[in-house]
């Protein structure tokens, strides 16, 4: 379970009607006596410590390598591409970093300067990418929402970013500068606040 203290009793239930639940390293699990659902209680809490000290240092190793100005894996935004460049881990294991890729950078730096210069709407823009046959990295048709996240992405502006760290500035990964980048947000920001204010007045008026 997501929640430690909820486990124990989900496991009795299975064990309560039938369901014989199994542990690699305990074996059977057996719900007799008190004492069994104290021991379960017990292993389930130490597990979920273990759990949370695991995502700690996840955590600080990510926090490590985005420092350093390394992509620390996962997603790859729009406009980059994941490359191996000789960077192996500590386990000697070949990782990859980011570059960008030309044509998609281009892409994206044409969609920051509409709606930035032009004004263009999420919904104008997803449509422009769409009829070109571009496509988002899940193969998916572009939406608003795409182009939403798009303009919201600091790193074009030539920073790794997570949610734990942040890199010193790389001029090699920019693909907006930050005077775009703003100007950007700030249309996206007058327009969303916008529709706020007519949303609510036609609450106000039904």
């Amino acid at each position: 379970g997501r929640i430690e203290s909820e486990t124990p009793f989900v496991l009795e239930w299975f064990v309560q009607h039938g369901i014989q639940m199994w542990s690699v390293h305990e074996g059977q699990q057996r719900i007799e006596s008190h004492g069994d659902k104290l021991m379960n209680y017990i292993r389930f809490w130490q597990a979920a410590g273990e759990s949370e000290k695991t995502s700690i240092r996840t955590r600080d190793r990510i926090r490590q390598i985005v420092s350093s100005g390394h992509f620390a894996g996962g997603f790859v935004p729009y406009g980059y591409r994941a490359v191996d460049k000789g960077r192996v881990n500590k386990r000697d294991q070949p990782v990859k970093d980011l570059e960008i890729d030309p044509e998609e950078a281009a892409w994206v730096r044409e969609v920051f300067e509409k709606v930035a210069n032009e004004g263009a709407s999420g919904y104008a823009m997803a449509r422009m990418l769409n009829d070109r046959g571009l496509c988002t990295r899940q193969g998916a048709r572009f939406q608003s929402v795409n182009i939403r996240r798009m303009i919201r992405h600091e790193g074009y502006t030539g920073y790794l970013i997570t949610k734990a760290a942040r890199s010193e500035f790389i001029q090699e990964l920019q693909i907006v500068d930050e005077k775009l980048f703003a100007r950007a947000n700030e249309v996206i920001d007058c327009r969303s606040k916008k529709l706020a204010q007519e949303k609510n007045i036609r609450g106000k008026n039904e």
